[in-house]
């Protein structure tokens, strides 16, 4: 247990020498130490940060390389190939308590009756833990003209898509819980069972830390969630931790 421990340490204390050595090198270079600066504003991870800039020329013209760190950080990020709403009949949104999933729902379904009609459109409510949530769900379906069903178990989100089969967008809002309840673990994988038709996206608030992000993307793993959905950007900075925890997981 000690020769562990110490060579964790001596691992730590190399990381920690090669990562400043590295840093110093380039910020030797003035292009590349004003694009370090500018992604550190960004709040981007440091180590993502230097491998970005190390892509960079060393003997540039500022003025014309002003946009290339982002240029390269955005190539990092993997953006859904398609629309959500275009990409299965039914969305499924996950995600801790307080992301915005609910309000995120209302957008989407606001988007799917102004391109397929009141007609098409549905929402279904997980959420019988957080109080006032189907009630909130509830008054943007009647604002939308659209039904809201209820459903507290997979077989009962089962039963509703049966009974939906002919609608052209189905939207589901499911509980935000804590990671020790039972119902988060079983509902997780049962979206998955539901089928290749349901597409599920993991929403996550913008301004958490690249820890919080990370956390939540290994509670919400058993849903295989197929794509990350950024909530309240408008309430965010620095969109760089949400951006590296992205890039980190290639969601």
């Amino acid at each position: 247990a000690r020769l562990q421990s110490e060579m964790r340490d001596l691992r730590g204390m190399l990381e920690s020498t090669l990562s400043r050595q590295a840093d110093a090198a380039l910020r030797g270079s003035p292009v590349r130490r004003a694009a370090l600066d500018s992604l550190e504003r960004l709040g981007l991870d440091p180590a993502l940060a230097r491998e970005i800039v190390a892509e960079m020329p060393d003997a540039a013209d500022p003025a014309k390389v002003r946009a290339l760190p982002l240029g390269l950080l955005a190539r990092r990020i993997q953006v859904c190939g398609r629309e959500p709403l275009h990409s299965g009949r039914v969305l499924a949104l996950v995600g801790p308590t307080g992301a915005g999933k609910t309000t995120t729902v209302a957008k989407l379904a606001a988007r799917a009756v102004a391109e397929f009609g009141a007609r098409g459109v549905a929402v279904i409510s997980t959420d019988d833990h957080r109080a006032g949530a189907e009630a909130q769900l509830g008054v943007y379906a009647r604002l939308l003209g659209i039904p809201m069903l209820s459903a507290h178990s997979p077989e009962g989100i089962r039963r509703h898509l049966d009974t939906l089969a002919d609608y052209r967008c189905v939207l589901i809002d499911t509980a935000g819980v804590s990671p020790a309840d039972e119902r988060l673990r079983a509902l997780m994988p049962a979206l998955v069972d539901l089928g290749p038709d349901v597409q599920r996206l993991l929403v996550l608030p913008a301004g958490l830390q690249r820890e919080d992000h990370l956390a939540n993307m290994s509670r919400f793993a058993a849903a295989r969630p197929q794509g990350v959905v950024l909530s309240k950007v408008d309430e965010c900075s620095r969109l760089g931790s949400a951006l590296s925890a992205l890039i980190g997981r290639r969601l």
